[in-house]
C-alpha cells in the first residue's frame, strides 16, 4: 500500500531537486528530516510494545488450547523472540546506516526495531532465540538494501515504511519455513509453537516444509495483488479528484511550506514551533 500509494501521489515538492543517486542514498535535507525526534522515539517504543500482544496472542487458549503451563513457557519463547529481533534489528541498522550517512542515525535504530519486529512476527512461536537473532539480523540488511532502493528510484518514503513492512515482511513469511522448529524440512509447528502440525492419531504430518512455503508465497502474491490493487483504485479517485480541483492528493509547494497540520487540523498548538526552530516540510 505504501509503494503503490507513494508512486501515485509522487515526491514531495523539491525532494529529489538536484540530488545525485549518491546524495540521495546518503541523508536528506535538514527541511525534509523529521521535526520531533523525541515523538519518533516514543511511537516506535509505543509501537514495539504494542508488538507484544500482537505476536502473543497466537499463544492465548483461544487459538491454541493447551495445557497452562505449555502455553505459559511457549508466550515466554514468543515475548524472548520479539524482544532479540527488535534489539538486533535496531542494533544492526543503527550500525550499518553510520559508514553510509557518515553520522549515528537515531531514526536507523527506530527503523531498525520496527524491522527486526516485523521479521520475527510470523516466526515467533515456532523458532529458538538464536534463530530470532539470524532473522533480525538479516532482515536489518533487507531494510536497508530496500531502503536504499527505494530512495535510489526517487521513491519518496519519509518513514521507510516501504522497506520495513514490505520487504521484511516478505523476508518474515519466508523465514518462518525456512527455520520452523520441525524437523529438517519435513514437519512443520508454525503456530502449533512446540507441537508439530499432526495428524488425527497424532503424529507429525510430513513433507510440510514445501507445502507451507509454497502456501506462504501464494499468500504474499495474492496479498501484493488486493491491497496493492486497492490502494491504486483509491489513490487512483483521490488522484482525479485532485485534478478536478477537489481533494489534494500530492503535495503542492504552498501547501507543503505551510505544513499540513497548521492547514488542515485544529488546534495546531501543539506544533507551534515558529519561536524555537524553523518550520520542517512533515
Amino acid at each position: 500500500a505504501a509503494l503503490v500509494g507513494a508512486l501515485i501521489a509522487r515526491p514531495r515538492s523539491g525532494r529529489w531537486l538536484g540530488a545525485t543517486a549518491k546524495d540521495r542514498i546518503s541523508g536528506m535535507e535538514e527541511v525534509f528530516k523529521p521535526h520531533s525526534l523525541p515523538l519518533v522515539v516514543l511511537g516506535t517504543f509505543t509501537m514495539w510494545f504494542g508488538w507484544y500482544g500482537l505476536n502473543g496472542v497466537r499463544v492465548s487458549g483461544i487459538t491454541n488450547p493447551y495445557m497452562d503451563y505449555e502455553k505459559g513457557l511457549l508466550a515466554a519463547q514468543v515475548f524472548m523472540n520479539s524482544t532479540i529481533a527488535a534489539v538486533t534489528g535496531g542494533t544492526f541498522l543503527f550500525l550499518f546506516r553510520k559508514p553510509i550517512q557518515g553520522r549515528w542515525d537515531v531514526t536507523g535504530c527506530c527503523s531498525g526495531i520496527l524491522a527486526g519486529l516485523v521479521s520475527i512476527s510470523a516466526a515467533a512461536a515456532s523458532v529458538e532465540v538464536g534463530v530470532a537473532f539470524a532473522i533480525a539480523f538479516i532482515g536489518s540488511i533487507i531494510c536497508l538494501g530496500a531502503s536504499v532502493a527505494v530512495k535510489a528510484a526517487k521513491i519518496d518514503d519519509p518513514m521507510d515504511v516501504i522497506a520495513i513492512f514490505f520487504a521484511c515482511g516478505w523476508w518474515g513469511l519466508f523465514a518462518e519455513t525456512l527455520f520452523d522448529w520441525g524437523k529438517d524440512f519435513d514437519n512443520f509447528h508454525g503456530a502449533n509453537g512446540f507441537r508439530c502440525a499432526a495428524k488425527l492419531d497424532g503424529s507429525c504430518l510430513t513433507g510440510m516444509g514445501a507445502e507451507v512455503s509454497g502456501a506462504n508465497w501464494a499468500m504474499m502474491f495474492f496479498i501484493l495483488a488486493w491491497v496493492g490493487g486497492l490502494t491504486a483504485l483509491i489513490f487512483c479517485f483521490l488522484a482525479a479528484l485532485n485534478l478536478a480541483g477537489g481533494y489534494q492528493v500530492g503535495p503542492t509547494a504552498g501547501l507543503q511550506n505551510q505544513g499540513y497540520d497548521e492547514a488542515w487540523h485544529d488546534p495546531v498548538v501543539g506544533y507551534d514551533l515558529e519561536d524555537v526552530m524553523p518550520k520542517t516540510s512533515l
